[in-house]
């Protein structure tokens, strides 16, 4: 089994994370920097007796965490080129200022217009996590910091309403 385990932590605004056997995910910096989380192992029983290192990293305003499977970037149109890591990077990079549920469907979106009309041959599943900027206000009941996160939820029949809808998670 692949996992991407992270815990962030509001009072400090650490992330701190174990990856096992997904790519590495993206931290689109505000300034434009991108750095790869590549702490971890391999796949979670792939191994007897793996190690596993966790790496920690500081969320600063306006940066944000896309986590994603390798069905994102092996995802390959008409040309029989994947949409690869640079592409990935680059749409999620698009909307860097914009919210998790926007940067998520967005960058979403430019996978599926990248494969035009090839039907993904893997799973495409897609986590972002953005510190919000300094200028958004935290709402004094709420004890919430400014952090949002989107992720694309699986349809079933019995929950397609729900499915049809944007979900934004935010962080207690």
């Amino acid at each position: 089994m692949a996992l991407f385990f992270a815990r962030l932590d509001p009072q400090c605004n650490d992330l701190i994370y174990c990856n096992a056997g997904l790519p590495a995910p993206l931290l689109l910096r505000q300034n434009k920097s991108v750095d790869r989380l590549e702490r971890g192992g391999p796949m979670l029983g792939a191994m007897p007796q793996a190690a596993f290192q966790s790496g920690k990293v500081r969320l600063n305003p306006g940066d944000m965490l896309i986590a994603y499977s390798d069905g994102v970037t092996e995802c390959r149109n008409s040309q029989d080129e994947e949409f690869e890591i640079a592409r990935l990077s680059a749409a999620a990079g698009a909307v860097s200022g914009a919210s998790a549920n926007q940067a998520l469907f967005s960058t979403l979106a430019a996978v599926l217009d990248f494969a035009d009309a090839c039907p993904p041959g893997d799973d495409l599943t897609l986590l972002v996590v953005r510190r919000r900027g300094t200028t958004m206000k935290e709402s004094p009941h709420s004890g919430r910091k400014h952090f949002s996160a989107s992720r694309v939820r699986p349809t079933s029949p019995l929950r397609q309403k729900k499915a049809d809808r944007k979900e934004t998670i935010p962080y207690n």
